[in-house]
């Protein structure tokens, strides 16, 4: 089996374009002062991940991008 190197993958993850935003992204996109439309899958995913764990969690105090106005 072939096999992409691991750094060629993340390479890849990293700067693949993003999908059409839904409303996470395009809220937490705008909530930070960034076009959500130019975001990579890698930022949006990011995105998710941090609404998921703090904004649906009810700990926006504890998000890592409090600092942001986020929280």
């Amino acid at each position: 089996e072939d096999h992409l190197p691991q750094g060629l993958a993340l390479e890849a993850y990293r700067h693949y374009p993003g999908l059409e935003p839904d409303s996470v992204v395009r809220g937490l996109a705008q909530r930070l002062g960034l076009s959500p439309g130019g975001l990579t899958v890698c930022q949006q995913q990011g995105l998710h991940h941090l609404h998921r764990w703090y904004c649906a969690r009810g700990r926006q105090k504890k998000c890592p991008l409090r600092f942001r106005g986020l929280g």
